[in-house]
């Protein structure tokens, strides 16, 4: 049985991340994250019937992109309410409880894709290791893994900027300044629950990552990176690798 602090750190972590859920998809309006989620399903290019695990799967997002290609997805993350969010995007996919600082209830070599989007940086460096193991183990020989977490020095007030940027781009500047206006209280709540996972990796708690960290623990679990890139307006570290 776990230790009552490790039950009251759980809960309060699954009330945080409950919060950040309920905006969080306001991202999706952001070119910049549309990309990101385009980039990283064009690299690990799924092929219909493929089974896939999403790790973290959050809100649903990558997961309904799988969806979209044909994969059979199971989507897990420790924060189940977010499952009603990821349900409505993906109704085929299966969602249910796991958590990566924990093993893996999967058999060994069981999938043909693993995703981890956006979720390896809340974890510390010996969880990264644990979790990066527990997704190796659970990926078949010649099986694919696509991972993105935040670079060293992320910035989420540029990711706002190169949104309303992009957009301003794409679409002048009155949409970017109406997209801008209408998102504002979303927006506000992004930028303070991201503060508040900044000042988790600044106490050590969590461990932001960048290209060479990154491969390196690819590498170490087995993995053999393919493409290592910036995502997300350059505050992202993205890579594909493959299971040896």
């Amino acid at each position: 049985m776990a230790e009552p602090t490790a039950i009251a750190r759980r809960q309060s972590a699954q009330r945080f991340w409950t919060r950040y859920f309920t905006v969080y998809d306001t991202l999706n309006q952001s070119r910049p994250y549309q990309a990101m989620l385009g980039r990283q399903l064009a690299l690990l290019a799924p092929v219909p019937g493929e089974r896939a695990l999403d790790a973290g799967t959050g809100s649903g997002n990558f997961a309904a992109a799988l969806v979209g290609a044909g994969a059979r997805v199971i989507g897990i993350d420790f924060c189940e309410p977010a499952f009603d969010l990821a349900r409505a995007k993906a109704p085929s996919a299966t969602f249910e409880f796991g958590d990566l600082t924990q093993s893996l209830r999967y058999e060994t070599g069981s999938f043909d894709l693993v995703a981890c989007s956006a979720v390896l940086h809340v974890l510390s460096r010996a969880e990264q290791i644990s979790a990066m193991g527990e997704m190796a183990r659970v990926l078949r020989p010649g099986g694919r893994l696509i991972v993105t977490a935040f670079a060293h020095g992320f910035s989420a007030v540029r990711v706002y900027l190169e949104t309303l940027a992009a957009e301003r781009r794409a679409s002048g500047f009155v949409t970017a300044a109406t997209l801008g206006v209408r998102h504002s209280w979303h927006t506000g709540h992004i930028l303070y629950y991201v503060w508040r996972i900044q000042r988790q990796q600044r106490r050590g708690a969590y461990a932001y990552l960048d290209e060479s960290s990154l491969s390196a623990l690819l590498s170490e679990q087995g993995l053999e990176p393919r493409a290592v890139e910036r995502t997300l307006a350059g505050q992202c570290v993205t890579a594909l690798a493959f299971k040896r």
